[in-house]
């Protein structure tokens, strides 16, 4: 280690019922391959917001981690732009008459980076005893397996308990924990402590851990033994640690960082970059993400523990002015707690339209009417440096919620800090925090507010408790007709924008912003975390 200072898987119309018996999805299905003659070479530098506290999302609390992770390791398969599964470290699959045994041929020409051969024993540890153990969005999905098995040494077997439509989504979905990690390193020490985590240096991915100068940038050098023939292409990422938005301009203006994903994208300057020959938009890759910013509240609070006072504050925000104070036009208004691409399962009718006289009315029939300065009471509102479209909205927030009687004190935190206080000690009133939904609302919006989550890293820090919520996104998973599936998804929809946990307010564009010179930087629809093997620099 050298650590230095300083949508659902079935598609429309589909049902797993209708896979004739042991369907075998085999590696023809391969992702469209880069394009030809392409170069050996060159170092790309992403920026990143904060420092991760590990290197690894096992314990899914850091998106900082994610970014490396996801160059050092990989899952059994990736999601192309219809989310529908590839191979990747699995070659092939089969899914029993009744949806419950699912069948993974393991590719028998994989090495972890310390030469290890990799195998299904490694996925099976990597399933039961990292992933359904330690990573946050777990209990989604694992409650619900049967058993984790091998068939000897290339064969991996999961046998579900009921039909679960998701799954295939789950395991090509590295968001969901299900990067596949070495059995032989982790054995016997699964835990936050382990120094792996700190420094993951054996994986399968196309890049190995380099060095992590701290406070500074974390180094991943080229795996020369990568799996995929002749990849990857660049020798060196580097993933620049740069809280301060002024700063990252500066280094992207200089040429010292190549990239800045759409979370931290200079949104007030993105026709200039469009018209700069020195710098692309790249308008896709977070598909499979569907990210909306949401307004979390405190249930607990003595306030916000009021449904009509939550509802009133929904109607006192004018989220058409949040969206283009915080995005510079780039954003819009976000009506449900999916974002609006997932067209299946999106159901904006439940909204709090903006009536500031209506907010006033709900304030005053609860019970907190105005004093004679005009104020009802006051509420701490958090946000996490390094988003400056975050502290944008607040101060949005603040004056909507000020015309209505509601004082509003804006503080923001380093990342680490806003986790801990919103999410572990849930020591807030209200905060900003972004929510992917897609591609499936099993892996990326159930948890966030199970009633079993209180406490979980980017988990229903509001605190709430529905049994019906808890019911119906237990029962969802199960169903396999995506009709009926989506009519539970919009009961589930009402209750969240009835009861309001959370309150969405924008979504955010899909846009990530390069130096030109680099090619293939983002290739599929899980977003700007994604793996950079096809990466190229333009000779």
């Amino acid at each position: 280690m050298n650590l230095e200072t300083g949508n659902p898987t079935l598609r429309f119309g589909h049902r797993i019922a209708a896979a004739s018996t042991a369907i075998a999805v085999a590696a023809m299905m391969a992702l469209p391959a880069a394009a030809p003659a392409q170069e050996q070479g060159g170092t790309f530098i992403k920026a990143i917001e904060n420092e991760p506290a590990t290197l690894d999302y096992l314990f899914g609390k850091d998106f900082g981690a994610l970014t490396v992770s996801t160059n050092i390791y990989n899952t059994l398969m990736q999601l192309d732009y219809d989310f529908q599964p590839h191979p990747e470290l699995a070659e092939s699959w089969e899914i029993s008459d009744d949806g419950l045994v699912y069948t993974f041929q393991m590719r028998q020409d994989i090495q972890w980076h310390d030469g290890t051969p990799f195998t299904a024993h490694d996925v099976e540890f990597s399933f039961r005893e990292m992933t359904c153990q330690s990573h946050n969005r777990a209990k989604t999905w694992c409650p619900r397996v049967e058993s984790f098995s091998t068939d000897g040494d290339h064969t991996f077997i999961i046998t579900m308990k009921e039909p679960f439509a998701p799954l295939l989504t789950i395991l090509s979905d590295y968001n969901s924990g299900t990067l596949v990690r070495p059995k032989h390193v982790f054995e016997g020490a699964v835990d936050k402590d382990n120094p792996q985590l700190l420094a993951p240096v054996v994986g399968t991915g196309p890049f190995k851990f380099s060095k992590w100068v701290q406070g500074s940038h974390i180094e991943l050098v080229r795996n020369e033994n990568y799996f995929k023939e002749g990849l990857p292409y660049l020798d060196r990422v580097v993933i620049q640690f740069l809280p301060d938005e002024a700063g990252r301009l500066a280094a992207l203006e200089s040429g010292d960082i190549d990239m800045l994903h759409s979370y931290i994208l200079p949104y007030e300057r993105v026709k200039q970059f469009q018209s700069d020959p020195r710098f692309q938009i790249i308008e896709h890759g977070n598909e499979a993400t569907g990210t909306n910013e949401n307004l979390l509240m405190n249930h607990d609070n003595e306030y916000l523990q009021h449904k009509a006072v939550r509802q009133a504050i929904a109607h006192a925000l004018n989220k058409h002015d949040i969206a283009e104070a915080a995005m510079f036009g780039a954003s819009k208004a976000a009506h449900a707690h999916i974002h609006s691409g997932v067209k299946w399962v999106y159901f904006p009718e439940y909204d709090h339209p903006y009536d500031p006289d209506m907010a006033n009315a709900m304030l005053d029939e609860a019970g907190f009417p105005r004093d004679e300065d005009g104020n009802r009471f006051s509420l701490r509102l958090y946000w996490a440096f390094g988003r400056a479209f975050e502290g944008r909205a607040a101060e949005v927030v603040r004056s909507n919620l000020r015309d209505v009687g509601i004082n509003v004190e804006i503080q923001s935190y380093d990342r680490p800090s806003f986790i801990e206080n919103v999410f572990t000690k849930r020591d807030f009133d209200m905060a900003h925090q972004l929510f992917t939904t897609s591609p499936d609302p099993t892996l990326s919006v159930v948890h966030r507010y199970k009633s079993t989550n209180v406490g979980m890293a980017f988990a229903n820090a509001a605190g709430w408790v529905n049994e019906d919520y808890d019911h119906l996104t237990d029962i969802e998973v199960s169903i396999t007709d995506v009709a009926e599936r989506a009519a539970v998804w919009k009961q589930i929809q009402e209750i969240l924008m009835d009861e309001l946990p959370g309150y969405p307010l924008f979504g955010m564009p899909n846009m990530q912003l390069v130096r030109s010179g680099f090619e293939d930087v983002i290739t599929g629809p899980i977003g700007y975390n994604g793996m950079l093997d096809m990466a190229y620099q333009v000779q």
